[in-house]
């Protein structure tokens, strides 16, 4: 089994996770890479997604678990000469162990960015609140959430800020807390948003995916 670290840039980032899995297997059979297919009736290949972000929003942390004897090497130099733009493999190794990336996820890293230099906020006026109640749409209702808790921290950094939000059984949308975060200081809606790391936790301390399994 292969685990690799993937992008999903410029046009690819427009694509659904179906989409997105038929780029990808694309790419592996015109670089000509042989993988094996599941046993029974309809066999298929055998390969596995970190869940979907929403659409429009770059990545630079997709991680694919494919089922696959290639050499690691070379299969990241071949799959990275057939594929379109936005998508390349960062990182890649062989493991043996079985993976549920739902169980594994706790949390994501946001990079946002204002494309001006007028920015003026204060993080401790908005994380000082002990609750923060959005209201959303569901497929069936409104609904409302606290996304607070949701919010493990929020790093200020040139024109931006680093936001690390919760990712699992429940998940903050980023849509959701930057429509939030751009109302409450009145801020530009002028950014872009790029998801950078992913990650578990341990003793209340965020772990690098990478850290996990060596990537």
């Amino acid at each position: 089994m292969l685990l690799f670290k993937i992008t999903k840039l410029e046009n690819v980032a427009f694509l659904s996770l179906l989409d997105y899995r038929r780029c990808i297997m694309r790419t592996i059979n015109r670089a000509k890479l042989k993988y094996k297919l599941s046993l029974g009736y309809n066999p298929h290949e055998n390969i596995y997604f970190t869940p979907p972000i929403p659409l429009g929003i770059e990545s630079y942390c997709e991680y694919v678990y494919f089922d696959c004897d290639e050499n690691p090497d070379f299969f990241q130099n071949e799959f990275n000469k057939n594929a379109p733009n936005g998508l390349k493999i960062l990182k890649i190794k062989q493991i043996n162990e079985k993976l549920n990336f739902n169980d594994i996820i706790k949390y994501v890293k946001y990079e946002i960015r204002w494309n001006n230099n007028l920015i003026d906020y204060n993080l401790n006026f908005y994380l000082e609140r002990k609750s923060i109640i959005k209201d959303y749409k569901s497929k069936e209702h409104n609904k409302s959430v606290d996304i607070r808790p949701l919010i493990y921290e929020i790093n200020e950094v040139e024109n931006g800020i680093n936001a690390y939000l919760m990712f699992g059984e429940t998940t903050l949308k980023p849509n959701l807390f930057i429509e939030d975060f751009v109302n409450f200081f009145n801020l530009s809606d002028d950014f872009i948003v790029l998801k950078t790391n992913i990650y578990n936790v341990k003793d209340k301390k965020l772990i690098d995916f990478d850290e996990i399994f060596n990537v």
